[in-house]
């Protein structure tokens, strides 16, 4: 009977020690689910949106809503002339089907924000955007982080991130 009584009180103490431990590691994963919500809500850029992913080469890519970010841009100066037709067939394709396919490659320095590929996306979707205050649509942004927008790595991203050839149905 000692004994068990003893073994009962030994098995007692332990279940205690174990009922703290539990609530501690609980408290610790609320704390840490906490912690993990607060840096998800800094992830959140006041024009480029929402932050969803970063590449090994930490460009940084967001999902943008056209109307909070296009104002806050400016066309690289190093693009290549607008192309009319090309923005005008652009902004078509965006009215009729809704969405646009591609991306827009932002330089970013110092919180200066400059496209270096998309310029005819945005200038087809910025006339959009003016002409019917409702209008928005989400677009991926790439951002690339960089020490001057006049710098060789810029110059390196545009020809890197302008280096595709439109194709036609007849190729």
């Amino acid at each position: 009977m000692f004994i068990t009584s003893k073994f009962n009180n030994y098995i007692d103490d332990e279940n205690t020690e174990l009922t703290y431990k539990n609530n501690k590691l609980n408290d610790e994963i609320v704390e840490l689910k906490n912690e993990i919500n607060e840096l998800k809500k800094k992830e959140k850029h006041i024009f480029l949106g929402e932050l969803i992913y970063t590449r090994p080469d930490n460009v940084k890519i967001y999902v943008s809503s056209c109307r909070q970010l296009f104002p806050n841009l400016k066309i690289w100066e190093y693009n290549r002339e607008l192309d009319d037709n090309h923005k005008n067939n652009l902004k078509d394709i965006i009215k009729n089907n809704k969405c646009l396919e591609g991306n827009i490659d932002i330089l970013e320095c110092n919180n200066e924000l400059c496209i270096v590929n998309g310029q005819h996306r945005y200038n087809a979707i910025y006339e959009l955007l003016e002409e019917d205050s409702l209008f928005n649509r989400e677009i991926i942004t790439h951002v690339h982080n960089v020490p001057s927008i006049n710098s060789d790595e810029s110059n390196n991203i545009f020809i890197a991130t302008n280096n595709i050839k439109n194709v036609k149905l007849s190729d």
